[in-house]
């Protein structure tokens, strides 16, 4: 496990990390997501010992800060620009890195040849890394995060600038990743943490937001669940208020038709609404549940943050 406690990391009078903590469990994949700027990459790298910061950062009982070898040896770390040399080749810089991290004779030649085969290098391990394209630039970067078998692979923004294709190749190589390493990756593309994550840690404004699973976080930062409801003939919103689980009716005329709309709770009362309409004599042209989505959290959290950046 990794523990974060307390984290809190300043810039002259700015403040990017404030009092952040969380706990990574071994065999899932966690998603850092935010907002540009919302501090996910400075969280990243404390984490891993790039910079140095108040509170605590325990990688499997050892002290990051007391001990920064010993817990550096269980993290691979892709930063958000690959910090690769352009003019080595693949498994000339693989190979540094397995120097770096220790290893030496056939155990780093086997560690390149491994990282190389798991990140599909094997082909273009003898090309000079500034003549690769961006997404195998990039598997060389995951390559040298994964040498040694380290028990945590941490990436941030590891699709950012990709084509298509290549995002879907990183994408799966990720999955692959997650079958034997611990992952964590930073990223605002929402279907890429949908996708590839198990578990949530939302940062806003340098602090932690919410954390757990996808509906876990949505539920924790008010998402709503709304029923919409289309109907002609006489209903009106006094009809569905003692309907339990309805916190929140309004109605919008549209010529012979009305739009209804319904905040609810966790239950699903379309069959009650429905029975209600056909009660009243109403006729239902439309009547569906829309659930909230990490979209549209993402997109409060950003207006939340405009609109106080305005107060200021």
């Amino acid at each position: 496990m990794i523990r974060v406690s307390s984290l809190r990391k300043k810039y002259g009078d700015i403040t990017a990390v404030k009092d952040v903590s969380f706990d990574i469990e071994k065999g899932r994949v966690y998603g850092l997501l935010g907002p540009n700027g919302a501090g996910k990459s400075t969280v990243m790298n404390i984490m891993t010992g790039v910079l140095d910061a108040e509170g605590e950062v325990n990688v499997d009982g050892i002290d990051l800060f007391d001990d920064p070898r010993a817990a550096k040896a269980k993290i691979g770390y892709l930063p958000e620009v690959p910090p690769v040399y352009g003019e080595l080749t693949a498994v000339e810089y693989l190979t540094f890195i397995a120097h770096a991290k220790g290893l030496r004779g056939e155990r780093a030649e086997s560690a390149v040849a491994e990282a190389m085969e798991r990140t599909g290098l094997s082909e273009v391990g003898g090309r000079v890394i500034r003549n690769l394209s961006k997404g195998y630039t990039q598997r060389v970067g995951i390559a040298g995060a994964i040498i040694g078998e380290p028990e945590y692979v941490i990436l941030d923004e590891p699709t950012v600038g990709l084509d298509p294709i290549q995002i879907r190749e990183i994408r799966e190589l990720i999955r692959d990743l997650a079958d034997e390493h611990t992952v964590i990756l930073s990223s605002h593309i929402l279907a890429e943490v949908q996708l590839l994550c198990d578990e949530l840690i939302v940062i806003n404004r340098g602090r932690i937001a919410a954390s757990g699973t996808k509906e876990e976080v949505v539920r924790a930062l008010g998402g709503e669940r709304r029923i919409e409801l289309t109907v002609r003939g006489g209903v009106s919103t006094d009809d569905f208020r003692d309907i339990a689980g309805i916190t929140s009716v309004s109605v919008d005329g549209r010529g012979t038709h009305n739009h209804f709309t319904f905040t609810v709770a966790e239950r699903d009362v379309r069959e009650e609404i429905a029975l209600r309409v056909t009660k009243r004599g109403g006729v239902i042209r439309e009547l569906y549940m829309h659930e909230p989505t990490l979209e549209d959290i993402f997109v409060r959290i950003i207006t939340s943050e405009e609109e106080n950046d305005g107060n200021i």
